[in-house]
């Protein structure tokens, strides 16, 4: 109560007892917890009041701020109770939630600072802002000097610097705003000697330029501190100049300059009175009468760029004038194309303008010149004839001087013109549709036949001749051969008679044993025959270009006949396609034989399941010997790694795979193993090591068979063309025929006959295709067949999508394999079943037939002849059914089939009912052999022939247009042909004319004394020179060597033609060019009629077909020597394999005497017996016991006892049978050994005898056997 204050209930107060405290430090507390109190109620004036309590002890109490103590007191305390929110009740001091006297005193103090700092701050706040120029300035000045303020050391000049530095500081305290002032002193004395310096520079800069020392102001300007920039000594003149004349301009401006020292302070100065200061004197403008820098930088660079330039002008001065004259002469075209544009499009009246200055000129020059040579016209004549003529020598003696001196140069630029001009013209020929008969013109020479192309035909069917008849004596060589191979085995086997043997080898050494004699049959001279043979000549002509008789032939006969027609007939009818020519033919009938056997099948895949016959057909050709080597191509480098690996041993059979482990056991061991030897496939499979086994050998077998793929799919270029054509036109067929089959449905169809009928055999047994070379004593081994096997069957699954399962599940591990390898070979089989067309291939057209410079020949035995003949004859009704039809026709000229002694004739002739058998048997063996003699039939086309009532062909017409043509054109130029025989002929085109007949006429002649020297040397009369369709003369074609036969068809057919030339060699009808127009014009008129040429485009087709014929000259001269190498390539291998079968001959020669020798001594004994012939007689009952006789019709066992047999051995290998049927004698019927071997090597078990009995073959074998032998 000392106080006037009440004290707290607190025992505690600050850490001591309430009952300790003294008077005075309770009256502390109690003031302290008053004020604490009042913070509380948050009243203003209280707190004010109470802070001023004596007892408090806070001092500098200032009633304004009381919102302020408040807030802070207030704030402060709640910071306080916060703080001592988590300590106990029980141990709480009265000051851990009130504020004590210190922290009242420090807040207190703080506020108070901070509120006089505030309105300081205020004040100068707004002084700044409301005041403006000097007035700011004088406001400034009385608040810092203020005793509010109390700041010290202002000083007036600087008031601009103060308010700079202030105007951008808020809230500063008094001290703050000192050490500002202070700071702004010492700052703006340094700034005052700096701009003070620039002042004083700006003046003197002044007083030079007024002065006009130049190079004091060049000193001054290049001066650092001057902060001019790009100044030069040589340009001191024209800046004194230029600067003198800007300050005469500014005389009259404010005499005051300013130096900018910042954004909002500048220091001002006057160059005349030398007065300077920082405020902004009275009056002062901008526009000083003082250069400032500003003026002064873009002067001195508008003279430094100027100086600059113009020495950079100097510098590059012929630069420059070269591209003023270029610009001036742009220019001057320009003018100069615009008056030509002018006078061009005025040129009717520029020319008349002209016409008339030039003419008037001449005129006047003329007259005088005239006037002038009259009176003087002697000594001109003589001067002029003397100039002239030493002119011309001389002229002529240096040209012909610098001719000599470069004699190859000229040959050489000569060569290269005409080259050039040559290729010119060729370039038209060959890219224009239409070539124009000029450019024709220059190359009608390329289609004449030449030495050498003649030659060369020559020697082609030569060279085809030797081919199919090698052919034909190695395909004899073989049969017999194969024939020596069975007997040989049958002789082994059943004891057969040596001498059979060695007869059989004695045909062996026979070659071309026997020849169609000379003047007989077919070759004899009589018009019978004569005709016969033109029209088989005719016949087979049809056969070879129409295919669809020759494809329906074909499938009306059975399989086995069908193979032998094929092998006998159809090739050699095509010559084994030895040329382009017959290969496409071939290629034609593969394809409708193809497509007429699709028309039987009733899905895609019948194809691929059956045994179709053109499939045969196709492959047994491609397998000849250029379809060979292309498949030794393909396999052989695949198939002699499998061959030559020794260790390789690919077999998958569970069974064969456990056997192989135990013998491999057993033989390591030498003993037993305890295991059982036979055991089923799962049993095999029950054993780890046959599993390891197996699974080792399908890794091994997968990763060739992927080799395999990988060649095989990459080898597309490798195929032979006639398996591609044919694939590609069986896949187009395919999807023809069965339009909803899918792409890989046809594509796996084309691919069966691709790999697993062309492809697969050469991998199965490369041996037996000559893929691999082994001798004969040598072959495959087990191993090496299984290994082949074994991949061939994988790679059969994958090109046709089979999956391994059931009894190959051993192999199922392949099938993803499989399935990855199918994708690869439907695209390899794509890619092959895609290729040019055959007619761009072999370079055939609709005219090749009548432009070919020899017709075909084709060389085919008399027994070939009979056998087509008759087969056409039996199927005439299925071929065709048309009577008009061209096959009929034919076939009602010829006849009914003749037999083989027919043709023959002569010697050949049937001896006559009344001769012995023995005598007919040798003839039947002659005929037989002569029957395969070769006859060469050149093959005509019959309606293509000149008829009386039908006129010349169209064909023959066209080419014979063409020929004509030819002929004119070479002798007469001109634009079309239209033209030429429109235009009249000058004697120069006859001349021209007959000087081309003539060239030809001694080609002629030329190679008709060729011929006669071949005729002297191959025997033969020689020939007239205009041969005619006589029986000699076909005889003699037929006699001579394969050249004289083609020699004489030439001359008959009157055609020297390259095989694509339009060239006539004989031109003995055409007399004039007159004459061969007009031929021309109604060879035209009759071409137009039927529209194969127009008279409205000039008859151009003619021009077309020659260009065409003259573009491919080169090709096809290029096919017919790539024909002859194919030819000697066919002849080289033909004559290999046929000293492969020579080899084989004597081996099997080597057998036959080896087995000669051994029967040598029973020979010797049997020497001096007689030649008694043994007789064996039975009953039918007893050969029925024996088994030999099964039944016989009409006959019970029980009357078998009145059937006598008797069996005599008669000729080797021969047997008489001779029979009574109930005392009724039988014919005798020879029974031929070989004929019962050959029965029983066939699997016949059962035959007829006398046409009752039935007999049993091998019983009837054994008793042979046991009786005679």
């Amino acid at each position: 109560d000392k106080y006037g204050i009440q004290m707290p209930a607190f025992g505690k107060i600050g850490g001591i007892l309430s009952t300790e405290l003294t008077a005075d430090d309770a009256a502390v507390h109690a003031a302290v917890l008053v004020i604490n109190e009042a913070i509380d109620n948050g009243d203003i004036d209280e707190i004010v009041q109470k802070l001023k309590l004596p007892a408090a002890g806070v001092s500098d109490v200032i009633t304004e701020n009381g919102a302020e103590y408040i807030k802070r007191l207030a704030s402060a305390k709640e910071e306080k109770i916060r703080k001592s929110a988590g300590k106990d009740e029980a141990e709480l001091d009265a000051y851990d939630r009130v504020l004590t006297q210190k922290e009242l005193a420090s807040n207190v103090t703080t506020i108070n600072g901070v509120v006089k700092r505030q309105k300081v701050s205020d004040r100068l706040n707004v002084l700044l802002s409301t005041a403006e120029g000097q007035s700011r300035d004088a406001k400034l000045a009385v608040f810092l000097e203020s005793s509010t303020s109390a700041i010290q050391n202002v000083q007036s000049e600087n008031m601009a610097f103060y308010l700079d530095a202030l105007s951008s500081m808020k809230n500063l305290t008094t001290d703050e705003l000192q050490e500002v002032i202070n700071h702004v002193n010492e700052y703006a004395k340094q700034a005052a000697q700096q701009v003070a310096e620039a002042a004083n520079f700006m003046i003197a800069m002044s007083t030079n330029i007024l002065s006009g020392d130049a190079e004091s102001l060049v000193s001054m300007l290049q001066d650092p501190a001057a902060g001019i920039k790009n100044v030069r000594v040589e340009c001191a003149q024209d800046y004194l100049v230029t600067l003198r004349d800007a300050a005469a301009e500014r005389v009259d401006k404010c005499p005051w300059a300013a130096v900018p020292y910042s954004d909002t302070l500048s220091y001002y100065y006057n160059s005349q009175t030398g007065e300077q200061q920082w405020e902004m004197p009275t009056g002062f403008s901008p526009e000083s009468r003082d250069l400032p820098r500003e003026v002064i930088q873009p002067i001195v660079t508008r003279i430094t760029n100027a100086f600059e330039r113009q020495k950079l002008l100097e510098d590059n001065e012929h630069i420059i004038v070269e591209l003023q004259s270029r610009w001036r002469g742009v220019l001057l075209r320009r003018a100069f194309n615009n008056r030509m544009s002018y006078l061009k499009s005025h040129r009717k009246q520029v020319a008349v303008i002209q016409a008339y200055c030039r003419g008037y000129q001449q005129r006047l020059r003329f007259r005088s010149r005239l006037q002038y040579l009259r009176s003087q016209t002697k000594p001109t004549v003589t001067l002029q004839a003397g100039c002239r003529g030493w002119k011309a020598r001389k002229i002529f003696r240096i040209r012909k001087a610098f001719f000599n001196d470069h004699v190859s140069a000229v040959i050489k630029i000569q060569a290269q013109t005409r080259g050039y001009i040559a290729r010119q013209y060729y370039r038209k020929l060959r890219e224009n549709k239409k070539p124009p008969a000029s450019a024709l013109r220059k190359f009608l020479h390329l289609l004449e036949a030449n030495e050498r192309d003649f030659q060369e035909e020559t020697e082609i069917q030569r060279m085809k001749a030797g081919v199919v008849s090698t052919i034909r004596q190695q395909k004899d060589l073989e049969e017999n051969l194969n024939i020596m191979d069975i007997k040989i085995g049958l002789l082994v086997k059943n004891r057969l008679d040596l001498d059979d043997v060695v007869h059989q080898s004695a045909k062996l050494k026979k070659k071309d044993a026997v020849a169609a004699a000379k003047g007989l049959g077919l070759k004899s001279l009589s018009k019978e025959n004569r005709d016969r043979l033109e029209n088989y000549q005719h016949l087979f002509y049809l056969l070879q270009t129409n295919p669809a008789y020759l494809a329906r032939l074909v499938f009306q006969m059975p399989a086995g006949r069908s193979t032998r027609f094929i092998e006998n007939v159809i090739f050699t009818l095509f010559n084994y396609a030895s040329n382009q020519r017959e290969e496409y033919l071939l290629m034609k009938l593969f394809e409708t034989a193809m497509r007429c056997e699709l028309r039987t099948m009733d899905s895609v895949e019948d194809i691929a399941k059956g045994n179709a016959t053109v499939i045969k057909m196709v492959i047994t050709f491609n397998r000849g010997a250029r379809g060979q080597s292309s498949l030794k191509e393909l396999v052989l480098p695949l198939v002699n790694r499998i061959i030559k690996d020794k260790d390789l041993l690919i077999n998958v059979n569970p069974v064969d795979v456990y056997k192989a482990w135990i013998n491999q056991r057993e033989s390591a061991t030498g003993e037993s193993c305890g295991l059982p030897y036979d055991v089923s496939t799962e049993q095999a499979l029950s054993y780890p090591e046959v599993k390891d086994r197996i699974s080792s050998t399908v890794k091994t077998l997968q990763n060739i068979t992927e080799e395999f793929v990988t060649s095989l799919t990459e080898s597309v270029t490798k195929i032979p063309y006639g398996i591609r054509y044919f694939s590609m036109r069986m896949r187009q067929a395919l999807s023809e025929q069965f339009p909803s089959a899918s792409k890989e449905e046809v594509l796996r169809v084309v691919g069966n006959f691709l790999y697993y009928r062309f492809m697969n055999p050469a991998v199965v047994a490369p041996d037996a295709f000559d893929i691999v070379e082994l001798s004969l004593d040598k072959g495959l081994t087990v191993e090496q067949r299984r290994n082949l096997g074994s991949i061939a069957k994988v790679l059969h699954h994958a090109s046709a999508n089979r999956l391994f399962d059931g009894e190959n599940s051993a192999l199922s591990p392949l099938n993803a394999m499989i399935e990855d390898s199918h994708l690869k070979f439907l695209n390899f089989f794509q890619k092959a079943s895609t290729t040019e067309d055959s007619e761009t291939h072999y370079n055939q057209d609709e005219y090749a037939e009548v432009t070919r410079l020899t017709k075909p020949v084709v060389y085919i035995s008399v027994r070939e002849i009979c056998n087509t003949h008759k087969l056409l004859e039996e199927h005439a009704e299925t071929i065709t059914t048309d009577e008009n039809d061209l096959l009929r026709i034919l076939m009602k000229e010829i006849g009914q089939a003749p037999q083989v002694h027919e043709i023959l004739g002569g010697a050949y002739e049937h001896p006559g009912p009344s001769a012995s058998s023995e005598m007919i048997n040798q003839w039947e063996e002659r005929v037989a052999e002569a029957g395969k003699s070769e006859i060469s039939l050149t093959l005509k086309n019959r309606f293509d022939v000149q008829d009386e009532e039908d006129g010349e062909s169209l064909k023959t017409v066209f080419k014979n247009a063409k020929r004509m043509a030819a002929a004119i054109l070479q002798a007469q130029p001109g634009d079309n042909i239209k033209a030429i025989l429109e235009a009249s002929s000058t004697p120069e085109h006859e001349q021209e004319f007959k000087r081309v007949l003539e060239s030809r006429r001694a080609f002629d002649r030329k190679r008709a004394r060729e011929d006669a020297e071949k005729m002297k040397n191959s025997g033969a009369s020689p020939l007239p020179s205009r041969s005619v369709d006589t029986p000699e003369t076909v005889s003699m074609h037929m006699e001579s060597s394969p050249a004289v036969r083609f020699i004489r068809q030439s001359q008959k057919d009157n055609e020297a033609c390259s095989t694509h030339s339009i060239m006539s060699n004989s031109d003995a009808e055409i007399v004039s060019l007159a004459d061969t127009k007009a031929k021309l014009r109604a060879s035209l008129a009759h071409l137009e009629k039927e529209k194969l040429v127009e008279s409205s485009n000039n008859y151009q087709a003619i021009l077309d077909s020659m260009a065409k014929d003259i573009r491919n000259q080169h090709r096809h001269r290029q096919a017919r020597k790539s024909e002859l190498e194919k030819l000697g390539s066919t002849l080289s291998s033909l004559e290999a394999k046929g000293k492969y079968y020579e080899d084989q001959r004597e081996y099997y020669q080597m057998y036959v005497n080896a087995c000669l020798s051994n029967l040598t001594k029973q020979k010797t004994k049997k020497k001096d017996q007689g030649s008694s012939k043994k007789v064996l007689k039975y009953n039918a009952f007893k050969l029925y016991e024996k088994g030999v006789i099964l039944e016989i019709d009409g006959l019970s066992p029980n009357q078998f006892k009145s059937v006598a047999f008797e069996i005599e051995a008669g000729e080797t290998g021969k047997f008489n049978v001779s029979a009574k049927f109930m005392g009724v004698s039988m014919d005798a019927v020879v029974l031929v050994f070989e004929d019962l071997l050959q029965l029983q090597y066939e699997r016949v078990a059962v035959f007829k005898m006398f046409g009752r009995a039935k007999i049993n073959v091998n019983l009837l074998i054994f008793l042979i056997n046991k009786k005679f032998y």
